[in-house]
């Protein structure tokens, strides 16, 4: 993807990650520290954090193919540098959101079937959310 209606991509791309990795950071910890939270976000905030770590490829992709096409400034090389590490940060967000997401749907699993059994990351151990 270069161009969307005459206009780079990246222009677009690029604020789509720069609302949507920090919303997904932030209901990350609501959902991970607010059980009340936990019960409405933990599903719709691992679907977020997967989908913004689709979307920084894709970003960064353009963002080369943009890159490429003006003048390297010191500006543009930090843009680079910063648009090259948020993967970092979006996949550890995410993989944490999945965490919280199915320690909530083991919860609720435990709770359904009432046997009392533990599973892994079960509501019984306060390793990774708070009960």
């Amino acid at each position: 993807m270069t161009t969307v209606n005459g206009l780079p991509a990246h222009v677009l791309l690029v604020h789509a990650i720069v609302v949507l990795l920090p919303l997904a950071a932030l209901l990350l910890v609501l959902s991970a520290v607010w059980p009340a939270a936990r019960d409405k976000l933990a599903g719709p905030n691992a679907i977020l954090s997967v989908l913004v770590v689709v979307l920084v490829p894709i970003t960064t992709d353009a963002g080369e193919w943009l890159e490429r096409r003006v003048a390297s400034t010191p500006l543009v090389r930090t843009h680079t540098e910063l648009g090259d590490t948020a993967l970092w940060v979006a996949i550890p967000v995410a993989l944490l959101a999945l965490l919280v997401w199915w320690r909530r749907r083991e919860s609720l699993r435990i709770r359904a079937d009432e046997t009392g059994r533990r599973t892994f990351l079960a509501p019984a151990s306060t390793a990774v959310t708070p009960t």
